[in-house]
């Protein structure tokens, strides 16, 4: 099992929830995420609330 990514602010409050299981840095206000497996999952990118804005 592995353990899933979220994002922090600079506070250390957590600001989006521990879900993705391979999380990027955000560059641009836009972070590259995959939730599941690289079969199965859904792969996108999420603003800083952890919105998807753009999926496949």
């Amino acid at each position: 099992m592995t353990e899933n990514g979220g994002y922090v602010d600079v506070s250390g409050k957590l600001v989006v929830a521990k879900q993705f299981s391979k999380p990027s840095d955000f560059i641009n206000g836009l972070a590259l995420v995959r939730i599941g497996d690289f079969k199965t999952g859904t792969e996108g990118y999420i603003d800083k609330t952890g919105k998807f804005v753009w999926k496949k």
